[in-house]
């Protein structure tokens, strides 16, 4: 089997490795020059872009957001790129559900702002295993929420597995740079 071969266990060494140097770099980068990013702009980019998907196939993504939102530590781009990876893995964890949902949350507490993705899918079946490189059954590489943690952790930020009742729930912590609407 290829998983437990020795020439897989060495790529996932390799990119492991490329992880660090690649998180090294970004962190480095994030520090040189603070970046701030409309969390407004990037979650209504993210909305464009996820909810035709969502609506065909007979499912509803929900946004609650405060009326006004703070701009944040990172980049835009990168940001819409992990909150999108976050969506994706959601939107095909529900695909054999009966309800099909995603819901999506901003809380601002202490210059921190918390992005919260719940789903109503199956959830996680190994979490102790979801930020590792190279998931079993994962569409692809299964690299898409290792990347996305460390891009996130490039901006100082966080994502976390949280636990949930059903489903999955996975949150972005982020710092808050200025208060006021977008």
């Amino acid at each position: 089997a290829i998983a437990g071969g020795e020439n897989f266990e060495r790529l996932g060494d390799l990119v492991a490795g490329l992880g660090q140097i690649a998180s090294r770099d970004l962190k480095s980068r994030s520090q040189e020059a603070l970046v701030e990013a409309s969390l407004q702009q990037v979650l209504d980019n993210l909305r464009i872009i996820i909810e035709p998907g969502w609506l065909d196939i007979g499912g509803a993504v929900r946004f609650d957001l405060p009326p006004r939102l703070p701009k944040v530590l990172g980049e835009a781009h990168g940001l819409l790129q992990a909150f999108l990876n976050l969506a994706q893995n959601s939107h095909r964890a529900v695909q054999a559900c009966e309800v099909k949902e995603l819901a999506i949350g901003v809380s601002i507490t202490d210059r921190r702002v918390i992005v919260r993705f719940s789903d109503s899918g199956p959830g996680v079946l190994c979490p102790e295993r979801v930020f590792q490189p190279f998931q079993p059954g994962a569409q692809g590489a299964g690299l898409g929420l290792y990347i996305s943690r460390a891009l996130i952790r490039s901006y100082g930020g966080e994502l976390r597995l949280e636990a949930a009742n059903s489903g999955a729930c996975f949150t972005v912590e982020l710092h808050a740079l200025a208060e006021g609407a977008q």
